[in-house]
């Protein structure tokens, strides 16, 4: 029987688009990446190396989590951690990804990408938590093949703690986004429905206010006055039908919409 580690790595072995080679990190994409991606709860950041199929650096804050200091943390302590009942979805994202990023979407789009779907994973005290995934491609090799990404896992148990059991691909750029894919015939046939009734704008200020921020501090991270923050929020209520904006995050995201 395969192992776990052996099970994904399968997924990569059917793609001759990962690299096999190993490369430099540049600081910059990194930064660049984690400005597009957003942690609603508690979280940690890693850089998956395709190349050597190995965890390169991860954040300080994997110790909250899981008890393991940065420098030892490995894909193998990811993959005893993740809930059983998790581990075809895990797979199945995957799979997804996979198909999409190198058969749905030009090459050079790749970046603009982030794979969004949730797991359930076990902390220090044998709790799971339903984590937010989030995946960026941060270097890519001269042949514009995927070989590093940018993962973020962020605690969403707080929000909801039921995993929607879907893969969203949302595009960083404001582009073409495509939400709760559920399998490959799936992704065919689908494209961005009625989740687009917000703007880009508006999809940002949740986000904002999924990690708990004020209107005012929303205000003064976007450089615009506290008003247009509150003409958002309103706008935001009367597009989804929502009661309350508590009601609109938890939806957007358990839907993996932002």
């Amino acid at each position: 029987m395969l192992s776990k580690k052996l099970k994904i790595f399968s997924v990569f072995d059917k793609t001759t688009l990962f690299s096999n080679r190993k490369v430099a990190i540049d600081k910059s994409n990194i930064n660049h990446a984690l400005s597009k991606l957003y942690s609603p709860g508690e979280s940690y950041q890693f850089i998956f190396d395709f190349g050597v199929r190995q965890i390169r650096f991860a954040s300080p804050s994997v110790y909250e989590f899981f008890g393991e200091k940065a420098d030892g943390f490995t894909f193998d302590k990811i993959l005893d951690r993740l809930h059983p009942d998790d581990m075809e979805h895990f797979l199945n994202c995957e799979k997804i990804a996979s198909h999409f990023l190198f058969n749905h979407i030009p090459k050079n789009e790749i970046p603009d990408y982030k794979v969004s779907y949730q797991v359930r994973m076990r902390d220090t005290k044998g709790t799971y938590k339903l984590l937010l995934h989030q995946a960026i491609a941060v270097v890519m090799d001269a042949e514009m093949n995927i070989s590093a990404t940018l993962v973020n896992h962020s605690d969403i148990s707080h929000i909801s703690k039921e995993n929607n059991y879907t893969v969203s691909f949302i595009n960083i750029k404001g582009n073409k986004s495509y939400y709760n894919i559920k399998s490959v015939e799936d992704l065919n046939v689908r494209t961005k429905v009625n989740e687009d009734i917000l703007t880009k704008r508006e999809l940002e200020i949740l986000g904002y206010l999924s990690e708990g921020l004020s209107s005012q501090e929303i205000a003064d991270s976007l450089f615009i006055s506290s008003g247009t923050v509150r003409t958002h929020r309103n706008n935001i209520l009367k597009k989804t039908k929502f009661k309350t904006m508590s009601h609109a995050v938890a939806y957007y995201v358990r839907q993996g919409l932002i």
